[in-house]
């Protein structure tokens, strides 16, 4: 059986079990890794895992090969092209007189498509931008709406905590939030201290109120999060993360150390 290793992408939630043939592979390489798509980078986290699973298809298929010098000067030419495209898109919305906002723009790494992030109040014929967008760029371009929070966790930033989003760290996706949540903390819902980046309410209130039921004395997302999940899984250890993809089961999780 191949060696198995823990990757996390950019562009998906939690980490990946994939196999992998190189077995000098180890955490902290950077890897190309096979898609449904095409192909992508990811980051390498866990060096081996050792428990074997059952398949499962994900999104991510397999490690193709560790990045070499030559790859990592191609994205250095995708990432310009990326903040090329970004501002050239945002220009011809606005001379379309389009009521979008592009957020991000992802290229893929063989340069044949890129994936162009907005949001929007409503729905929007894109159509003669995204012909425009083809000429120019020489690509296959794919549209994609998106929330305010989603766009907070891709463009990703600091919170007034100081430390990264929650949303483009460590969470998994966008957990429920109500007002009473933070009534139940004194915090005002209409409040500067009550909402974040994307205008929301906090994600970190949910972690507050549910270390505070659990009578950890509450806990901020930057830090205390992983730590209020663990301890409602009952006996799962802090610093675990969620293994998925080909070698995925619903709730398993490896400590990365």
């Amino acid at each position: 059986m191949a060696k198995q290793i823990g990757v996390k992408s950019q562009f998906s939630d939690g980490v990946f079990v994939l196999p992998v043939d190189d077995e000098s592979i180890s955490p902290r390489d950077r890897v190309l890794v096979e898609t449904d798509s095409g192909t992508e980078v990811a980051d390498v986290v866990i060096g081996q895992v050792e428990e074997s699973q059952l398949p499962f298809p994900g999104r991510l298929k397999r490690v193709l090969r560790r990045l070499s010098s030559r790859d990592e000067a191609w994205l250095a030419t995708l990432e310009e092209r990326e903040r090329e495209a970004l501002r050239y898109a945002r220009r011809k919305a606005r001379a379309l007189e389009l009521e979008m906002k592009v957020s991000k723009v992802r290229m893929e790494f063989d340069g044949d498509r890129g994936t162009f992030y907005f949001t929007a109040p409503h729905r929007v014929d894109f159509r003669e931008l995204v012909r425009i967008l083809a000429r120019k760029f020489h690509i296959r371009v794919e549209m994609r709406q998106i929330g305010v929070r989603d766009e907070a966790a891709l463009v990703g930033g600091l919170g007034p905590c100081g430390k990264t989003l929650c949303c483009a760290g460590h969470m998994e996706g966008f957990p429920p939030i109500n007002v009473k949540m933070a009534r139940e903390q004194g915090i005002e819902p209409n409040s500067n201290s009550s909402t974040g980046m994307c205008g929301r309410l906090k994600c970190c209130l949910r972690f507050e109120h549910d270390s505070a039921e659990e009578g950890k004395g509450g806990g901020c997302g930057g830090c205390g999060a992983k730590k209020a999940k663990a301890g409602a899984r009952g006996d799962e250890p802090d610093g675990r993360i969620a293994l998925r993809g080909p070698s995925r089961q619903p709730g398993y999780h490896i400590n990365p150390e």
